[in-house]
């Protein structure tokens, strides 16, 4: 799992949304592993406070899913 912190309004609505940059440098910084961002895949654009899965392409036809955890900074 992966936890973020980003801006956010009262509603719980992000300002913009999580990028695939933003995912892989938490990635890096929580885990120790650095995955290039153009093999992560969102299911859909995270844009709430919540969690939400992303998927990882490891190698061709192997992925996993991962959880992130998006808070609002406030």
């Amino acid at each position: 799992m992966i936890q973020l912190e980003v801006k956010g309004g009262e509603n719980g609505k992000l300002y913009g949304s999580v990028t695939n940059d933003q995912i892989a440098t938490a990635l890096k910084e929580q885990h120790g592993i650095d995955i290039d961002k153009r093999k992560l895949e969102q299911e859909e654009p995270i844009k709430k406070e919540g969690q939400a899965f992303v998927t990882l392409k490891l190698y061709p036809g192997i992925s996993t899913r991962m959880i992130v955890n998006v808070k609002i900074k406030r």
